[in-house]
C-alpha cells in the first residue's frame, strides 16, 4: 500500500494554515476563565456598540489641518455595514476622514507572520471574536507598518498611530475591509 504524503497546509493554503495556527496560539494563551476576563472594563468598552442599532449616529466631526484624532474602532466605524449589500456605502463624514493621523487601540491579529509582524489586523476585542461574534468589517482595520518597521506580536492591546484610509477593499467579488492604516508607531496599552 503506498504511504501518503500530505501536509494539512497543502490542503487549505499557507496563510489559511497559519490563521489557524495564530488561532490555537491565542485560544491557548487565554484564561481558564473567560467569564472573568469578558466582565473587564476594557472589553467592555470594547464591545460597547457606538451608535445602537436604530439608534441616532454620531457623525465624525470633519479633521483639522495636522490633527491627531484618538478614537476607538467602534467609534471610528460606528455606522451599519452589510458587506452582502451591493448598494452599501461608507458615510460622506467617515470617508471624509481619509489621510487622517489617528490613533487607534485594539488588539493585533498578524496575518502571516508570527515575528517581525509588519501587517497585521486590528480588533476590537480579542474574547468577543474567539467567544462571541466577530466584528463586522466596520470594526477590522487593516494595518500595515511603514517600511523597515517591525512590532513584535502582541496578544494584550495595543495602541497604533498612522494614516487612515478609508476605501472599500474587495477580494474575489467579497469585501475584505473599509479602512487601512499606514502605521508609524505602535505601542502597548
Amino acid at each position: 500500500m503506498p504511504r501518503l504524503n500530505w501536509r494539512f497546509s497543502k490542503i487549505i493554503g499557507p496563510k489559511t494554515f497559519f490563521a489557524c495556527m495564530l488561532v490555537s496560539l491565542i485560544w491557548a494563551l487565554l484564561p481558564a476563565n473567560p467569564h472573568k476576563w469578558a466582565n473587564s472594563a476594557a472589553v467592555q468598552a470594547a464591545n460597547s456598540v457606538a451608535a445602537p442599532i436604530g439608534g441616532p449616529r454620531h457623525p465624525h466631526s470633519p479633521p483639522g489641518p495636522g490633527e491627531l484624532r484618538q478614537m476607538t474602532i467602534k467609534e471610528l466605524g460606528n455606522f451599519e455595514y452589510d458587506p452582502d449589500d451591493k448598494s452599501a456605502v461608507i458615510p460622506a463624514d467617515v470617508q471624509a476622514l481619509e489621510g487622517l493621523n489617528v490613533r487607534l487601540q485594539g488588539f493585533m491579529i498578524p496575518t502571516d507572520q508570527a515575528q517581525g509582524v509588519s501587517h497585521f489586523v486590528l480588533v476590537p476585542s480579542l474574547y468577543s471574536c474567539c467567544y462571541g461574534q466577530p466584528p463586522g468589517v466596520q470594526h477590522v482595520l487593516e494595518v500595515t507598518c511603514a517600511k523597515g518597521m517591525t512590532v513584535p506580536f502582541e496578544v494584550v492591546e495595543i495602541e497604533a498611530t498612522g494614516t487612515l484610509h478609508v476605501k472599500e477593499k474587495r477580494d474575489g467579488g467579497y469585501v475584505v475591509s473599509l479602512f487601512a492604516l499606514d502605521c508609524t508607531s505602535m505601542k502597548r496599552v
